[in-house]
């Protein structure tokens, strides 16, 4: 439910203030405390490894990256594919050295 929750609001976790996302990482933190049935003070970092879980803001750069990858494949909603444009990187010529045309 939790993650669920978040899921719905990807575009709105984009660029947070640092303290709202200090809140929500709280919130997933009280959340695996509940699921490990464990105390305030026991570290939180094993439980995260065990639920296969991110810490908040590289869940947040995951799932807006996994939706930039799906609009730009063609498999996620038509709607979004406007929200994200593409553009390719200029190509950066490399001096062609006089050894590299040597046979070696």
């Amino acid at each position: 439910m939790y993650h669920s929750r978040l899921d719905y609001v990807n575009a709105i976790l984009v660029g947070l203030p640092t303290h709202i996302v200090r809140l929500l990482h709280s919130v997933q933190n009280a959340a695996e405390r509940l699921i490990y049935h464990m105390r305030s003070a026991d570290h939180i970092t094993d439980a995260l490894i065990t639920l296969y879980w991110l810490h908040v803001p590289q869940w947040i750069d995951y799932k807006v990256a996994v939706m930039t990858y799906k609009v730009v494949r063609g498999t996620a909603p038509r709607y979004l594919g406007p929200l994200v444009t593409t553009r390719l990187a200029p190509l950066i010529a490399t001096p062609r050295l006089p050894w590299d045309s040597c046979n070696m």
